[in-house]
């Protein structure tokens, strides 16, 4: 494996993802949501917890599995991408920017995945599952997530065979959508 595989030194190791969670929760109380994330063959890769508080509206930590174990952290690179198994024989998917987003669509029995670690992770993840896949990529209405669905059109176009990708904003969808908004705030 390489380097991004390792252990931090810094970083203590857990036997499993439930211990790294718990400790999380010993920390910071009871997280509001916890997504996991699997590799290609379904195994738990890492997971991402959010608590909801009123101060900033939301605190997010990630847990790993590394060669010495499960820490608190970000996954190692290329991260898989949410909900990966359900995506595979899709033909054609949606991205869009968080696990919330991503849960509320699946509601609506589409296709629907995301990267890990937000709008500034685009570049961190194996987007090879989509290849070749027509996808549409719903963009959270700000600028943050305007850049982040260009970043991932980029990186999708640029794959052997390229994705077919369509940009759909927010406001195409909901012409008074505010500020932020996203996805789930649509639905």
């Amino acid at each position: 494996r390489g380097s991004a595989d390792r252990k931090p030194k810094d970083k203590k190791s857990f036997p499993t993802m439930t211990s790294a969670v718990d400790a999380l929760t010993r920390q910071k109380g009871e997280p509001s949501h916890i997504w996991t994330y699997c590799d290609p063959v379904d195994r738990e890769a890492g997971a991402v917890l959010r608590w909801d508080n009123s101060k900033d509206g939301k605190d997010i930590f990630p847990v790993s599995l590394t060669d010495d174990g499960w820490v608190i952290g970000a996954m190692p690179e290329p991260r898989p991408l949410y909900r990966l198994s359900s995506i595979a024989d899709a033909d054609c998917v949606y991205v869009v920017e968080g696990e919330k987003c991503v849960d509320a669509l699946a509601m609506l029995d589409v296709e629907v995945t995301s990267n890990s670690g937000g709008s500034n992770a685009a570049d961190k993840t194996d987007w090879m599952p989509l290849a070749g896949k027509e996808v549409c990529i719903l963009p959270d209405n700000d600028e943050p997530g305007r850049d982040h669905a260009e970043q991932v059109a980029r990186i999708l176009q640029s794959l052997t065979p390229p994705s077919q990708v369509r940009i759909v904003g927010m406001t195409e969808l909901w012409p008074a959508v505010p500020a932020k908004g996203d996805v789930a705030d649509w639905l």
